[in-house]
């Protein structure tokens, strides 16, 4: 489910019982794991990089993305601080049935309109994305485009991360299926990443699971 070394996400969760409505947002890294805690190093904030120093008792929202690519999350509390080498925090180990696991076998796929560059065997173009998961994305095809189904491209997105960073992927990727125009609809296809390190395809996860959080977010504030 996780792997020690990687890197997990942290959420402030003080004034509300529903996660991620806190816009500071921090990082860190997973050091340690017992049955009853977790070991982290010291939390970042993920836009300004600035180590931030959590006191016992602080609730927390963490969410990470595990070895099969899914993502998890759960509410935690924080028990104390550990001095040494690499100041660490040690959290609480929620009961199983406390997590949350975002996704399954099949990518997390979230509406999006990324910016995308594609190089195939015909005239290069640029374009959108009408969605994007971990596992690939589906592109508008403009009108003077060609791409043939099962044809390999190279690929270059470019995503509006929520920490105001751009993240660019660049990686091979295979034409699954061409859908012709419709009357509402332009011409689009499917993509399958092909060649993705799995450390690039967690940052397309991070970038679809921070999607679905802002999305959760509005309809709170709009049903509120």
């Amino acid at each position: 489910m996780y792997e020690i070394g990687s890197v997990w996400h942290l959420h402030e969760n003080i004034k509300t019982k529903a996660p991620h409505d806190n816009d500071i947002q921090y990082k860190s890294q997973l050091l340690d794991a017992d049955e009853h805690t977790f070991t982290i190093a010291m939390p970042s904030e993920r836009e300004t990089g600035k180590i931030t120093s959590f006191h016992a008792g602080r609730a927390v929202h963490v969410w990470f993305v595990g070895e099969d690519s899914a993502v998890y999350s759960f509410r935690s509390t924080v028990l104390s601080r550990q001095k040494g080498r690499i100041p660490a925090l040690i959290i609480e180990r929620p009961a199983k049935k406390e997590w949350q696991r975002v996704q399954r076998r099949n990518y997390v796929r979230v509406e999006a309109g990324v910016n995308a560059a594609v190089h195939g065997h015909y005239r290069p173009f640029t374009t959108v994305t009408v969605n994007v998961s971990g596992g690939g994305c589906m592109i508008v095809v403009p009108s003077k485009a060609k791409l043939l189904e099962d044809e390999q491209v190279q690929i270059t997105l470019a995503f509006p991360m929520e920490d105001g960073a751009m993240h660019y992927l660049h990686c091979t990727a295979a034409v699954r299926r061409v859908l012709e125009k419709e009357e509402r609809r332009p011409k689009r296809a499917s993509m399958e990443f092909l060649d993705l390190a799995e450390k690039e395809r967690q940052a397309v996860i991070r970038y679809c699971f921070e999607r679905q959080r802002a999305a959760a977010n509005q309809e709170k504030r709009i049903g509120s």
